[in-house]
Parts: structure tokens; sequence; C-alpha cells
């Protein structure tokens, strides 16, 4: 299936559309509170389908002032843009009484709608918009943290920070918080909910530790039973023997980091004598989240987009997300890129897709708020976030927000040494050459980004939407690094080798090394 809505070319210039061969795995159910009765969605039963359309309006969720304005701004048949600035002061304030009094959503039509959409009034916009509307699909994710590609909008994404189940954007480590001034069971719950993370790390660092001792005591029954004149080679036995003493004491001294935290987290829940309930929302929470999410948006509209708040058809864009789309793109991408999400940290394995939320913008970037859980560094996922309205396509905006989480999940790993290690001590040695080569008046034939991080985000997307199609875009250098670094699916290359001397040369230097 294309995603291209046109013939037009990507941002990027690419010249022809191509097909992506995607398939749908099975989602995860997310645990929701509200018993309303719902249709099952034939696709993917996980998902729930809460209604057909949209509601003509959210009048209920408007204060009158609001309301008002709106009615004046029909009767007078006025033009957005001439009084933008007007109505995003009244809708702010409509929305801080909204978001603690009208919460949670549920699935509950007009409360979910007004908050995954900022649609708030039908007559806002023409029937054409309307129709493209509600074409999306309006189901509601239930949360399961083993959900492969875990895309979910603002009303969800709120819903499930304040169950806990998504850790707050912008807070400190919980087990840091004891001289917090904030109330005792909000308190209470955050280190509820880390000791539970803790304790799943915990275990899972015993079991690797507990694995390697076993490992370890297999080589060595090797070499003991070796004494004596028949001797053999151990050098392999030996090599292996030194890997596992590293790894046990590495995952040791992890362990007991945990563990401490652990009993630290066990004393601070005793001795605060509130009762909590682990799904109760925590609406305090929910609002730091939604002020958060709010600085999200500027992020992806930018500091020269359309940065007013709500849905009307003079702002309506050319392209509109939904969350089949985005876990479509992500499905390709995940195939397309062997490992691209693989990580390890402290001998804990990981291969977990970000979070992903889909926010209610005039947008046109698709970024990376945290590469990894600050709460849950061993196994917790990153997050991404892009603009449900934007000028840009969808596989472009959902690149842009991977080379950004690629770049930094690999600049955290490497920590102080980044600009040496792994992708991003290569990338960034090519792009100081490349920058003194242009400083000294040569000829430099590629484009010259000064900003590092912004250059290879355009160079990934290069790589992602051009190269997979054997369109050669990438100064060689770069290409070489992204083969070796972010390799394409054995067929992709091989593929490629077969459609341009480019990628020919790449695939015969793989088969040399044995890749």
């Amino acid at each position: 299936m294309s995603y291209f809505i046109d013939e037009d070319d990507l941002d990027l210039d690419i010249e022809e559309s191509f097909e992506l061969d995607l398939e749908i795995d099975d989602l995860d159910d997310l645990d929701l509170d509200d018993d309303s009765p719902v249709v099952k969605n034939d696709q993917n039963s996980n998902l729930e389908v809460f209604m057909e359309k949209l509601p003509d309006d959210v009048n209920e969720f408007l204060d009158d002032e609001l309301k008002n304005r709106i009615q004046q701004f029909i009767d007078n048949d006025e033009k957005m843009n001439d009084v933008k600035g007007e109505f995003l002061g009244l809708f702010n304030k409509n929305m801080e009484e909204f978001v603690l009094l009208k919460f949670p959503f549920g699935k509950d039509p007009v409360k979910t709608t007004f908050y995954r959409f900022f649609y708030i009034d039908k007559r806002l916009l023409d029937d054409e918009k309307m129709s493209l509307l509600n074409e999306i699909e309006f189901d509601k994710a239930v949360f399961d943290e083993n959900e492969k590609y875990p895309v979910y909008y603002q009303d969800e994404w709120l819903e499930f920070v304040g169950k806990g189940k998504i850790s707050i954007s912008a807070g400190d480590d919980v087990s840091e918080m004891g001289s917090s001034k904030k109330d005792p069971g909000m308190i209470k719950a955050k280190y509820q909910k880390e000791l539970k993370i803790t304790k799943k790390n915990l275990d899972n660092m015993i079991k690797m530790r507990d694995d390697n001792i076993n490992l370890f005591e297999q080589e060595s029954k090797k070499i003991i039973a070796n004494k004596g004149y028949d001797a053999i080679d151990l050098s392999t036995s030996v090599a292996k023997i030194n890997q596992y003493v590293g790894t046990i004491n590495n995952i040791g001294m992890r362990a007991r980091v945990l563990k401490k935290k652990q009993e630290k987290l066990e004393k601070e829940i005793s001795m605060i004598k509130v009762d909590v309930s682990e799904d109760e929302a925590n609406t305090t929470e929910v609002m730091s989240e939604y002020n958060t999410l709010r600085e999200m948006c500027k992020i992806c509209v930018g500091p020269r987009g359309n940065h007013f708040p709500f849905l009307v058809g003079e702002f309506f864009t050319p392209f509109l997300l939904d969350r089949k789309k985005v876990k479509d793109i992500l499905d390709d991408y995940f195939n397309l890129l062997p490992g691209f999400f693989y990580r390890k940290f402290m001998g804990i394995e990981s291969e977990k897709v970000p979070y992903v939320g889909l926010m209610p913008c005039y947008g046109n970037n698709g970024f990376c708020w945290d590469p990894i859980d600050p709460e849950n560094k061993e196994s917790g996922r990153g997050k991404m976030l892009l603009p449900l309205y934007s000028q840009t396509k969808p596989e472009e905006l959902v690149a842009q927000a991977l080379a950004d989480y690629y770049w930094n999940k690999n600049k955290t790993s490497a920590g102080a040494r980044w600009l040496e290690e792994g992708i991003t001590g290569k990338y960034y040695m090519w792009h100081q050459d490349i920058k003194t080569q242009k400083k000294k008046g040569k000829d430099v034939k590629c484009k010259v980004i000064p900003d590092l991080k912004e250059s290879f985000v355009f160079h990934f997307k290069q790589y992602l939407l051009e190269e997979r199609i054997a369109r050669a875009k990438l100064p060689k250098e770069v290409r070489q690094i992204f083969w070796l670094n972010i390799p394409f699916d054995r067929k992709t290359k091989e593929d490629l080798a077969e459609r341009g001397f480019h990628y020919k040369n790449l695939w015969e230097n793989d088969q040399r090394r044995g890749a």
C-alpha cells in the first residue's frame, strides 16, 4: 500500500512514491475503567471502537464566553486568522478547567473527541474536512506494556500517565522525592509504581546473573576435566570465563543498587499512612503532563509555525495522521531496519519501540522527547511525538522522529565519549571534516548543515526514504556509516546491490566480512 496522497515529491525532493509492504501486529489491551458498551473492531479485537463519527459539537465542555464567541464568529463570517489571538486566550482558559474537572475521559464520545483532536464545533469545518476526519477509526486503546507499537492519542496518553502506566514526562525520580511537599497520596502512588518497576528489573538482573554463573560453571568444568598430560587448547573456554566473570560482576553491582533502591522505596511507602489505589487517576500528574504536552506541541509546530490550539477548516492541513497509519509506517521501518530499537543496559536487552504520542496541533516536526525512560533505564520505553495535522507526509514525520530518537539514544548510551564512539562519533568526525573543507574554500559537493544533529536527521531521512529505493542522495562516507551502523534488512540490501554500483560495493564488502 502507498501512503502518498498525491504525486507530489516529499520535502526531501523524492521524485517517486514507493510501495510499503505492511502488516499490522496484534495490539495489546489497555486497562480502562469505563464500563460503557463498545463495538469491537473486527481487524483487531484489542482496540475498541467507541463511536461511528464525530459529534456536531462539544458545547457541554465549553464555557459560555467561548461558546458565544464561536457563535459570533460564525454569524459575522469572520476569518480565524484575523482573530486567532482572541480565541487562543479563550481556549486556554477553558482548558485549564476541563483537564481536571472532566477527567478521566473514558470512552465518552464527546469528551474523547474534544481532547483527542481539539475538535469543538462542526460549523468550523466544511463537509470535505469533516468527511476526512470521519474516515479515522474512532477506537480506544487498552494499555499493555508489551505492545509492539504503542501509539496513543492525547486523551489516552493522559489517562495512562494519570494511572501510572506511562511515566510523567517532566519530573524527578520518585526515589529522590522524600522532601517533596506534594500530596502524600500522590507521592505514595509514585513510590508504588517505582517499586513495581524496580522489583521487576531486579528479578531480571538476578536471573541473568544466575544464567551467567551456570555458563561459568560449564566452562570451568571443561578446564578442570582436562587435568593431566592429555592437554587440549582451552583458550576459548578461558576467554568465555573471563567474559562471564566481567558480566557477573557488572550485573551484581547493578543488582545491589536496585536492591538498595527497593528497600528505600519500601521504607518510604510504609511511612505514608494513606490508602492509594494503583488504578486511581492522579489528576495532579495529569495537569502537569497536559502542560508538558503543550510544550511538546510547540516543538512539533516550530517557532514559525501555526500555534493555534483547536481544529478549524481555515488551518486544515493536507495530511492527517491516525493510529493505524503510524503503526503501519512503524512496522515497515521496524522490518526495514533490523535491530534499530535494540539496546542493552547493564545486561538487560530490550527491543522496544518508544511510546508514540499523536498530538492535536498543526506541526511539521516529529521528534523524540526521551530516548530512554529516566524512571526505568533497564527496560523502559522512550517517547516520540508527532503532530496530528501536518504539511509533511506521514512517513517523513515518522522518519524524522526516529532519527531524533536514534541520535539521542546512541548519544545517551555512549555518555561522555559520544563524540568518539559509535555512530555519533563516526558521524561527528565526518561532519567536522566536511565543515573544515568548506571553510578552507574547497569544493564540497554535498549540502552542509552547520548543526550536527540537524545534519544527521536530514541524512537519516534521505537514507530511509530515498536510499531504500536506490536513489543515491547521501555523500559516500555517510552512506557507508549508515549502511554499517543502521543496516537495511538483507533482502533490501540484495535488491539495492542490483540497482546501483554505490550499493553493490557496500554489499560485496558485507560478503567479505561475512555480514
